[in-house]
C-alpha cells in the first residue's frame, strides 16, 4: 500500500446488555492504550482491529477476552457458561432447589417413621 493511500477502518458494534458501564482499554501502540466505554444497554463501535481482544472465541463459544459480556451486533459467538454471571446464578439456583428437594425428602421420611406404629417385640 502507497502511504499516500487511504486506510480502510472497519468498525464493529457492540451492544452492552449489563446494568453496569463497561470499560474496555486496549494496546493501540507500544506503552499506549485506547479506552472504549460502553454505557448500559448501548451500542457503541468500536475499531475491527481490536474484535479478538474483546471476544476471544474458540469454536463458537467466547471462552475469555477484555469483555466477554459484551455483544457483537452480530453475533460471533454463544458466551461460554463460565463467563455468564446469569447462567452462574440459574446454575446455583438450580443447586440450591436441589438441595431443597432432596432435605425435604428426608425430612418427609424421618416424619413418617416417627408416625408409623412400632410393633411390639414378640407380635
Amino acid at each position: 500500500m502507497h502511504p499516500s493511500e487511504p486506510q480502510e477502518q472497519r468498525l464493529t458494534t457492540w451492544r452492552n446488555p449489563t446494568r453496569q458501564e463497561m470499560r474496555v482499554d486496549v494496546h493501540s501502540a507500544p506503552g499506549r492504550f485506547k479506552r472504549y466505554v460502553f454505557p448500559p444497554g448501548k451500542e457503541v463501535q468500536v475499531p475491527s482491529e481490536y474484535d479478538r481482544a474483546i471476544h476471544d472465541v474458540r469454536e463458537g463459544v467466547i471462552v475469555g477476552g477484555l469483555a466477554p459480556l459484551l455483544e457483537r451486533a452480530v453475533a460471533d459467538g454463544a458466551l461460554h457458561p463460565a463467563l455468564d454471571p446469569e447462567e452462574a446464578a440459574r446454575k446455583v439456583a438450580a443447586e440450591e432447589a436441589e438441595r431443597t428437594v432432596i432435605a425435604k425428602k428426608a425430612a418427609d421420611d424421618v416424619l413418617a417413621q416417627t408416625k408409623t406404629p412400632k410393633r411390639a417385640a414378640g407380635t
